[in-house]
């Protein structure tokens, strides 16, 4: 229920229009650049929900989708990293 209240806040902040997301994960800060949410039923017995985030782990380009719950870890494990909300103030 957690982790499904905080892909939601997630994925509102991301679709604001006047809104980009910044990743600090480990020594790096990047954009966010898509999300993607979807169900994985290629075992039928168990369905799996799988979301992830289009990022980069070097650089700046968007190079890596980066599984959701590791970058949820990434961020519990250490009070820096965490995601930036920047938002146009006009």
């Amino acid at each position: 229920e957690t982790i499904e209240r905080q892909w939601g806040k997630l994925s509102a902040a991301f679709n604001r229009p006047d809104a980009s997301l910044i990743f600090h994960l480990k020594n790096h800060y990047a954009l966010i650049y898509a999300l993607r949410d979807w169900v994985d039923t290629s075992d039928p017995a168990k369905p799996r929900r799988v979301r992830q985030m289009l990022t980069a782990r070097k650089g700046q380009r968007p190079s890596a989708w980066i599984d959701w719950l590791e970058a949820r870890e990434t961020m519990l494990n250490w009070a820096g990293y965490k995601m930036m909300v920047v938002r146009d103030a006009r």
